[in-house]
């Protein structure tokens, strides 16, 4: 098909095993389960679980798979930019590889190669059900001011196992780039690829993808000398304004970090988002209120700790862009998961990525329809 890359096309590997070849074999043309199938995507992703690749599902990946892409990249004259894209927690791979192939055509045709880090944790499936199971009793107790005082039972009543499953997914997000992960892996073989060659690098993360990027760029920086990360673009980050400090701010300040741009819904829209329909403000509001570990934790994410970061001490490069929801701005999302299918984001993003506001081709409404 038009614009499929030779690797992409490529058997599976024979080293997976019996079964895992079989796996492959019958999913390769997307017959096998409804969806995205594996080799739309191929190139262009690494499926990561508890730190190590996974190479027995749908969407597998392995060593071989990343040298492959290594090896065609480094052969290709396509790209000027090299851009890693670390998805958010709350996305299942199914989810996630949705975005990677709605997302591919069009960063390659701006001469960007993308590569997108997918990885288990089935947390917004979870805290649905926590949230849900709550939901019945709640109204019976009071008539007056509802939508305040459910959002605190939940936020009290869902404290316990909410930690334990944002501590889990956070886990998921920065295991994979210690020594001998997964994602250090994709670092020493892909990304240095890409700096050999001189492409220009790039990493966009969302929601807990902050959490992930910062431990991205800290493994780039430390196995890759001299690197250079030209933009950062963090949508709705779920970080703590503490982790910010002690793994993005250094960089930033020193510019090996270049430009950097937060992604942030107004505070108005914040309250106004919910999770599950039943919690009435946004889920950096539930994170902050209950699962981080103590009441309003600062996020970076949130417009009402935004004056947490020192912004003077991290250069001309640093700023927040925040959402008001008004078409034609910078960003216009209006909902913590809708940066990601919001063309003005995404639009912006492409824009200090190429350098350029004239796109070759910019992202479209139906591009962004998952």
């Amino acid at each position: 098909m038009p614009g499929w890359s030779a690797w992409q096309c490529r058997p599976p590997q024979i080293n997976r095993g019996t079964t895992g070849l079989y796996r492959g074999i019958a999913n390769a043309d997307g017959l096998a389960e409804k969806g995205v199938s594996r080799i739309e995507i191929a190139g262009h992703f690494a499926h990561i679980d508890d730190g190590t690749f996974d190479d027995q599902g749908k969407y597998w990946c392995n060593e071989n798979d990343i040298k492959m892409t290594a090896s065609q990249l480094e052969v290709s004259e396509k790209y000027d930019h090299f851009l890693l894209y670390c998805h958010g927690g709350l996305n299942s791979p199914k989810d996630s590889a949705k975005r990677v192939k709605a997302m591919t055509s069009v960063f390659k045709a701006n001469r960007i190669y993308n590569y997108h880090f997918m990885y288990d944790t089935g947390l917004m499936e979870e805290l649905k059900d926590i949230i849900l199971k709550k939901k019945k009793p709640i109204p019976e107790r009071t008539a007056l001011n509802l939508t305040a005082i459910t959002d605190k039972l939940i936020e009290k009543s869902t404290r316990h196992i909410g930690k334990a499953l944002w501590s889990e997914m956070k886990k998921d997000a920065t295991i994979p780039f210690d020594a001998g992960m997964a994602g250090t892996y994709v670092v020493d073989r892909l990304a240095s690829t890409a700096v050999n060659k001189g492409l220009k690098i790039h990493i966009i993360g969302h929601s807990n993808g902050s959490v992930m990027a910062a431990f991205l760029i800290s493994r780039l920086l430390e196995n890759i000398p001299g690197i250079e990360i030209s933009t950062l673009s963090l949508m709705a980050p779920a970080c703590t304004c503490d982790l910010f400090m002690e793994k993005y701010a250094e960089p930033i300040a020193k510019e090996r970090v270049q430009k950097t741009a937060i992604y942030n819904l107004s505070d108005e829209l914040e309250l106004k988002d919910n999770v599950a329909k039943v919690y009435r403000k946004s889920l950096l509001y539930l994170v902050s209120n209950a699962y981080e570990g103590g009441k309003k934790v600062p996020l970076l994410g949130m417009e009402k700790f935004q004056d947490e970061i020192d912004v003077t001490e991290l250069g001309t490069g640093f700023e927040f862009v925040i959402s008001q929801g008004q078409e034609g701005s910078r960003t216009a999302s209006t909902s913590h998961g809708g940066f990601d299918n919001d063309i003005y984001t995404l639009n912006n993003i492409l824009s200090r990525v190429t350098g350029s506001e004239n796109l070759i081709r910019p992202f479209k409404v139906m591009d962004l329809d998952y």
